[in-house]
């Protein structure tokens, strides 16, 4: 059987493509105005048309990647004639493309940060500064000349006001350059925040689980400030220290050769000293900063663990580990830094030492007549100018190695290629009648990135029936919440496959998929922002009213009239001031507003008293109407209600059925249900005993 789907632009013009297909009339493609650029090619159907998803959106020939498909319920398919095959080998063009891949070499920092700078912004800057320096450096040999009028009795106001309106403008130029530059470093900084903020929210939980979040929120705002400082400060600095060098050098050799030579012949060995203590600086600062990440990732952990820390009274333990880690990164600290002091005042005692041979030299050099006393006061002007340039270049070296760092640190993550692209895969229209909502896990084995040898499922299969309540039960450390994040594409399986209408998952479009499953954990999460905000996370074209109505919906409205604002007021520190029940409540009335096709409850009413429970309860019989429910649960009450319960023991599923069928096996079900209701009975003595 074949199909037309929408596929990825390759080569194939829409017009020609479309006249080459073999299809009836019936077969068309709804919301063409999205389809235009793109190339239409047959695909074979694994199942005969209108029975399932999978018979819609499955792996295209190599023409292209599905992205999008749209058929009518009423299309009819008709088999093409054979393709010819393709002359010449086929393997020769897939040699070809993998020498390709192998020959391309990823791009360096600097091909990755042009892109992101303002180069007429930092152009003016340049030229600025550069013009800055040029009235600089000959501003020496002005007062030289100013001084020898002066001595000979010939000094004017005009030659005066000639060498001010040089330092004015100077001052001038310096100030343009600030601006431009300022400028152009504020929005490089920007424009990396922007990116690397949509790169990580790109990115699959895997890569947030092994990267520290305390890692990318500097890299958010320590990375980009510094190749912000990068583009304000040492892009100026360099173009200063190098045009005052170049500059300089000039001036000097036409005031005397002979000075210029002496001291073209003493900069060098002090550059080539300096560079190298640069190199074993570098080397110390990089594992004094390691020690420092450590302590300051230990403080984060202990921050965010902060309850455990106080309920068992280890403020002091915490106080004397962190010390530990601390001492060690302030060793590490105190070590750069004496070395650094001592390095750099060798530096200055070997170019001052240059200076005084220089000065000496041009003293004997004034004493034979060949240098007059203008030219000698010229001359040490100059001498201190090409001193701080070479100064600041040496200095300058450490600073652009840490925004060469800074630079790679953030391309490696806003480069990344996320393991699950979130736009990538096939989509359909929620309203299809060929969205039925039926998922499965199928042979599923996975270990999560940080664990790789402790796999969380092993051979895990499962299906979920369309419109109906599948539980999920057994003991902690089973796998139950990773089939959420499996079913809702978060993590990739590590064998098998995960299906939705029997599709493959990894052929659909994950933010699609997303939007076809919703998630209710045991641990609601509200944003910062308003009530209103956070029910209509999913959906933020909902008006008041489908607000107000899902919060109706969900037992949340009448608390939240409570409120100081109402559906206004705004949340701060994960939903401050509310119960755990009111925030549930909330997630809730956000699931029903998405509107989603499968629902996966991770343990919804676990956390929350009796009263709570019964309201959140009440909310979740409305949510699970007419769709495809996970459940996750321990509670007896809660499970007994379900369509199906799978038991799950060991990343796998050794029972499944109803209630009733599975307390007949006497099997594990039945075990977990004895042991929990021994539980129960306990508790209840526990209390009358009380």
């Amino acid at each position: 059987m074949w199909a037309t789907l929408r596929l990825a632009p390759r080569v194939a013009p829409l017009g020609r493509a479309a006249r080459s297909l073999h299809c009836s009339p019936s077969v068309s493609l709804l919301r063409a105005d999205a389809c235009r650029a793109s190339t239409l090619v047959p695909l074979r159907l694994a199942a005969p048309l209108g029975s399932t998803l999978a018979a819609h959106i499955l792996q295209a020939q190599p023409q292209g990647e599905v992205v999008c498909q749209r058929l009518q319920s009423t299309a009819t398919v008709f088999e093409p004639p054979p393709a010819p095959p393709p002359k010449g080998s086929g393997s020769k063009p897939a040699a070809k493309a993998e020498a390709d891949a192998e020959a391309e070499e990823p791009r360096g920092w600097l091909q990755f940060l042009l892109p992101l700078l303002d180069l007429g912004l930092l152009l003016a800057g340049a030229l600025c500064t550069l013009g800055a320096v040029g009235v600089a450096v000959t501003i020496p040999a002005r007062s030289a000349a100013l001084l020898k009028a002066a001595k000979d009795g010939f000094l004017t106001v005009r030659g005066v006001l000639r060498v001010l309106g040089l330092v004015q403008l100077q001052a001038s130029l310096r100030m343009l350059a600030s601006l431009f530059l300022i400028k152009a470093g504020d929005r490089t900084k920007g424009r990396l925040k922007e990116k690397l903020f949509a790169s990580v929210l790109a990115q699959e939980l895997g890569f947030v689980s092994v990267t520290r979040p305390s890692a990318l929120v500097a890299n958010l705002s320590e990375d980009t400030d510094k190749l912000g400082r990068a583009v304000t400060q040492q892009l100026s600095l360099a173009v200063n220290a190098v045009g005052g060098v170049l500059g300089g050098v000039y001036q000097l050799f036409q005031l005397s050769p002979q000075l210029t030579g002496l001291t073209l012949l003493v900069v060098p060995p002090i550059a080539l000293f300096a560079s190298a203590a640069h190199k074993v600086e570098r080397k110390m600062s990089r594992r004094s900063a390691a020690a420092s990440a450590t302590a300051v990732n230990y403080a984060g952990e202990v921050f965010n663990q902060l309850l455990t820390v106080q309920a068992y009274a280890q403020e002091e333990g915490e106080k004397v580990r962190y010390g530990e880690r601390l001492a060690i990164a302030d060793a590490q600290q105190q070590r750069v830094t004496l070395f650094h002091k001592t390095w750099a005042a060798s530096f200055h005692l070997l170019t001052n030492s240059a200076m005084v041979v220089a000065g000496c030299y041009a003293g004997t050099l004034a004493r034979t007549g060949q240098l007059d006393e203008a030219a000698l006061v010229s001359f040490m002007q100059l001498s201190m100018r090409i001193g701080e340039g070479v100064a600041q270049l040496l200095f300058l070296s450490n600073d652009v190695s840490k925004t060469i760092e800074a630079a790679t640190r953030l391309q490696s993550v806003i480069e990344r290629e996320p393991l699950i692209p979130p736009d990538r895969g096939a989509t359909l229209d929620m309203s299809s009648p060929f969205l039925r909502g039926e998922m499965a896990l199928q042979n599923v084995s996975f270990a999560y990135p940080s664990r790789p040898d402790d796999p969380a499922l092993d051979g895990c299969n499962l299906t979920l029936k369309p419109g109906q309540v599948t539980a999920v039960v057994g003991p902690s450390g089973g796998g139950k919440t990773t089939v959420t994040r499996l079913l809702a594409r978060f993590y990739e399986p590590d064998a098998g496959t995960v299906t939705l209408d029997g599709a493959d998952v990894r052929t659909l479009q994950a933010r699609w998929l997303r939007g076809v499953v919703g998630v209710v954990s045991q641990e609601p999460v509200l944003l910062p922002g308003t009530v209103a905000d956070n029910i209509a996370y999913g959906r933020p074209d909902a008006t008041p009213a489908q607000i107000e109505a899902a919060a109706r919906e969900s037992n949340a409205h009448e608390f939240i009239e409570r409120l100081s604002d109402g559906y206004q007021t705004q949340l701060q520190g994960d939903g401050g001031g509310l119960s755990v029940g009111q925030r549930q409540r909330i997630a809730i009335a956000r699931a029903l507003l998405k509107d989603p096709k499968v629902l996966l409850l991770d343990e919804p009413t676990s956390a929350l008293d009796a009263e709570s429970e019964a309201a959140v309860q009440q909310a979740l019989d409305r949510l699970v109407r007419g769709r495809t429910v996970l459940l996750i649960a321990h509670r007896l009450s809660t499970v007994v209600k379900a369509d199906a319960i799978a038991v799950l023991v060991g990343g796998k599923v050794v029972e499944r059925g109803t209630h009733d069928e599975l307390m007949a096996k006497k099997g594990e079900y039945a075990h977990l249900v004895a042991t929990q209701m021994r539980a129960t009975d306990e508790s209840k003595e526990g209390r009358k005993f009380n």
